[in-house]
């Protein structure tokens, strides 16, 4: 059986501005994904100066945290570059069964060339190919359930870009019923991305930019606001405020900021608004 699903939205958020951050303490970046049917999720990923790992997944049916994170990749690695590793962890769904999940991995940079988008076309690209093995198991009703799957995963990388320019999955193996499931994903990037947050929808405007002691926001979706964040490159938050206005003009002081770049991001209660890159001068 193929299993054929829908578009899905990924934004990058800090993990302070997501429901369940205080269960992945080491976590540096999120991802919000939102699918077709409004249904969303958070990717937990810890990011250091040697290694891109994720460190759980969470939805509001399980919260999965991996005592030992998932390798996405490792700093630095370079064409033939190759190595392996194991991943575990564990959740427990709102019906309280436990999945206790395994994995290991072996990674490889397997291709080096150009990468054509339909937005833009990238030179000095590395493809870095993960043979992937995961398998899942739960106790129900006194009855041991285990599924295993395999997924081949290709992401496209350059240097100065330390996210994935684009990514192709491919995942075989059986669900809690038996079936057999054959899926494709590929997901790429609606805009050219110059740092790992700055692919966030633009609703809003921040002036003035680069800034210095004050800024603005200007909310051009003019949707009611709650909160917002402003971090850093790496999703390293330094400012995290409750806010309360639904229109364009909300001073913020900003000059605890160190010189650099940052990215503002608006949120109603849990959902994303938008972001804007923010240059401290």
């Amino acid at each position: 059986m193929q299993k054929v699903g829908n578009n899905t939205g990924y934004t990058h958020i800090a993990p302070s501005a997501t429901p369940y951050s205080s269960q992945f303490p080491s976590a540096t970046l999120a991802y919000a994904t939102t699918s077709g049917q409004g249904n969303t999720g958070y990717v937990y990923y810890k990011i250091s100066s040697i290694a891109f790992e994720n460190v759980g997944v969470a939805t509001s049916a399980i919260q999965m945290y991996y005592t030992n994170p998932q390798v996405i990749l490792q700093y630095p690695t370079t064409y033939n570059s190759s190595y392996t590793d194991t991943y575990s962890g564990s959740g427990t769904n709102s019906q309280n069964i436990t999945t206790y999940r395994n994995g290991n991995m072996t990674i490889t940079a397997d291709a080096w060339g150009t990468l054509i988008l339909p937005q833009a076309t990238f030179n000095n690209v590395l493809r870095v190919k993960i043979e992937q093995t995961s398998v899942d198991s739960i106790n129900f009703m006194g009855q041991d359930i285990i599924t295993e799957n395999r997924i081949v995963t290709y992401n496209y990388y350059r240097d100065d870009i330390k996210q994935q320019l684009m990514g192709i999955s491919y995942t075989y193996g059986k669900d809690f019923f038996g079936d057999d499931i054959i899926i494709k994903s590929v997901f790429y990037y609606p805009d050219a991305p110059n740092a790992v947050t700055s692919l966030a929808k633009q609703d809003i405007k921040v002036y003035p930019n680069p800034a210095t002691d004050n800024i603005v926001i200007e909310n051009l979706g003019n949707t009611e606001a709650t909160s917002f964040t402003i971090t850093d490159v790496l999703g390293k938050t330094y400012l995290a405020e409750t806010v309360n206005y639904n229109t364009q003009n909300s001073k913020i002081d900003v000059s605890s900021l160190a010189e650099g770049i940052y990215f503002l991001s608006l949120f109603k209660n849990e959902t994303f608004i938008g972001t804007e890159k923010l240059i401290i001068k």
